[in-house]
C-alpha cells in the first residue's frame, strides 16, 4: 500500500474526497482508505509526524510513503508545486530523497516552529525531515517522497484558514495523482517484470525503472545471456548501447 501523510486535517482534506477513501474509527490518528491508499493526518511537528509513520508501518503493510503538505519560500510563486531532493535540519546531516519524478524539485529545510524568516533559496517547513528519517527505517530510501505546496512568502504571508490551505492543495490534484499512480505502480505485485538473467544482481527502485526502460528499448527478440558475466555497472552500459 502507499500511505499518504498530511500534518493537518485541511491538507488532506481534498485528498480523501478526490481518492474516495473511508474513513477508519477507533485509531489514533485520522486515517482514511481504500484497497491501495492509506491517507492519515499526524499533527504538527517532528514528534507527531514521526509517531503516525511508525503506526502506519506497524498497522498497515505500507511499501511505499508520501507527505503532502504547504511549505513557505521567500519567493517561490503561491500555489505552485515541487517534489523534494535535499532535506535540512539545524545540527543534522542532510537527507537527499532519491528524485524519480519528471517534474520540479527543490530543497526544504525543517524548523522547530513558525519563523518570519525565510531560508535564502529553500523551502522552510516543520514536518518534513522527520516524515523521510521515519519512514526510511521502514522501506526503501527510493520509495520515500515529498510534495510541497507554496503556502506563504515574503509579499503573501500565511492565512490561518482551512478553506485557503484546501484550496492550494486541490490546485494541485492532477500533479498529486500522478504521482500517487507512479508509486502505486512501482509497489511489490505492480512491477513490470525484469528477465530472470537480470536478477543476479541488486537493484534499487530508480535503476529498476531505468533497466526496464532499457530492456524495452533493446531489440525485439535480444540474446541477454552475454550480459551474465558483467558487473551490473557494465550490464547498465551495454543495454544502453543496444537501445541505441
Amino acid at each position: 500500500m502507499l500511505a499518504i501523510v498530511c500534518a493537518m486535517p485541511s491538507e488532506a482534506a481534498a485528498l480523501r474526497v478526490h481518492f474516495r477513501l473511508k474513513y477508519q474509527p477507533d485509531l489514533p490518528f485520522s486515517i482514511w482508505k481504500n484497497e491501495r491508499i492509506v491517507l492519515a493526518v499526524s499533527g504538527i511537528g517532528l514528534l507527531a509526524m514521526r509517531y503516525a509513520c511508525s503506526f502506519l508501518a506497524g498497522k498497515f503493510p505500507i511499501a511505499s510513503y508520501l507527505n503532502v503538505g504547504i511549505a513557505g519560500h521567500k519567493s517561490k510563486a503561491i500555489g505552485s508545486g515541487m517534489f523534494i531532493n535535499h532535506l535540512m535540519m539545524d545540527k543534522k546531516e542532510p537527507l537527499y530523497p532519491t528524485p524519480i519524478f519528471s517534474a520540479p524539485y527543490h530543497s526544504c529545510q525543517t524548523v522547530l516552529k513558525p519563523s518570519a524568516t525565510y531560508p535564502k533559496t529553500s523551502l522552510v517547513d516543520m514536518e518534513g525531515f522527520a516524515f523521510f528519517q521515519t519512514a526510511t527505517f521502514f522501506t526503501s530510501i527510493d520509495l520515500v517522497h515529498l510534495y510541497k505546496i507554496v503556502s506563504d512568502n515574503q509579499t503573501t504571508p500565511f492565512v490561518k484558514d482551512r478553506s485557503y490551505v484546501q484550496a492550494l492543495v486541490r490546485g494541485q490534484l492532477a500533479s498529486i495523482t500522478t504521482a500517487v499512480e507512479h508509486l502505486i505502480s512501482l509497489l511489490p505485485g505492480k512491477r513490470p517484470s525484469i528477465p530472470d538473467i537480470f536478477n543476479k544482481w541488486r537493484w534499487t527502485v530508480s535503476e529498476q525503472m531505468q533497466l526496464k526502460k532499457l530492456i524495452k528499448n533493446a531489440p525485439e527478440k535480444k540474446d541477454f545471456s552475454a550480459l551474465e558475466n558483467l558487473t551490473k555497472k557494465e550490464c547498465l552500459r551495454a543495454l544502453k548501447e543496444m537501445a541505441l
